[in-house]
């Protein structure tokens, strides 16, 4: 059964980056638009906000989790939250029905340049989740195969994290490669999938581009950082001065 005969494929794109991130971004978008994810200008966005917010009626059984099943899974509500990139910046892949327009299953992610030493030059899913009301089978492995697909054929990013919120989903993780990465969130495992250089498919021109697009923009924000410490130690220097100079001219006064 090919997938994409019975589901819609599309992307909420957050425009809200700095330039470096802006650029990388950009690139992943356009792979995974290659991989039928379509870029509608967030057109989507309300009907995907509104269907999911109808699950808060019901308390027992929720987009993420079944009672039923016994499948447990986050909540909806911080799924929509995550998936509204004008209150964060995260970016988000859907599945939709294409007949019925239900919400089948959505991933969201955010690019991290850098944070504390760790997750440097990485991409985070922040949220991942299939519909335990309505499920249809390979959504999601078609959401988490075309992520990290489409961050390996770029080539510019290191590593794919992830939180397992349960064991049912760390079996899931692992079975596409995830390893722990040893960290805990509030009991929860976090997964990392170590983008293989060797294994990557081999970049475009347009992929060399960028990187050299990046990395001038890096040299450049350098020498300006350096510049600026200059420039400041230069002012220190000169005030220190005068504060000597008018400290001298007062002491010769009270001399005289």
């Amino acid at each position: 059964m090919d997938i994409f005969e019975h589901v819609k494929c599309v992307l909420i794109q957050n425009n809200n980056h700095v330039l470096i991130e802006e650029l990388i971004l950009n690139s992943l978008y356009e792979k995974l638009s290659k991989k039928q994810f379509e870029y509608n200008e967030n057109r989507e966005l309300p009907h995907i906000k509104q269907y999911l917010e109808a699950f808060n009626v019901d308390k027992h059984e929720q987009f993420c989790f079944s009672t039923k099943s016994k499948i447990p899974g986050i909540n909806t509500t911080f799924l929509i939250e995550n998936l509204d990139p004008e209150r964060t910046k995260n970016s988000s892949i859907v599945c939709l029905d294409k007949e019925t327009n239900d919400v089948l299953g959505v991933l969201s992610f955010n690019y991290i340049q850098w944070l504390n030493n760790v997750y440097t030059n990485s991409l985070y899913i922040v949220s991942f989740c299939t519909n335990q009301q309505k499920p249809m089978p390979g959504v999601g492995k078609l959401l988490l195969t075309s992520i990290i697909e489409a961050t390996a054929e770029l080539g510019l990013i290191d590593n794919i994290f992830v939180i397992a919120s349960t064991q049912h989903t760390e079996g899931f993780y692992e079975k596409f490669n995830f390893k722990p990465s040893g960290v805990q969130y509030h009991g929860m495992n976090e997964y990392k999938y170590a983008i293989n250089k060797k294994s990557q498919v081999k970049m475009l021109s347009g992929g060399t581009t960028i990187r050299k697009q990046i990395t001038r923009r890096r040299q450049i924000t350098r020498r300006k950082q350096i510049t600026r410490r200059k420039q400041i130690t230069r002012r220190k220097q000169i005030t220190r001065r005068k504060q000597i100079t008018r400290r001298k001219q007062i002491t010769r006064r009270k001399h005289i």
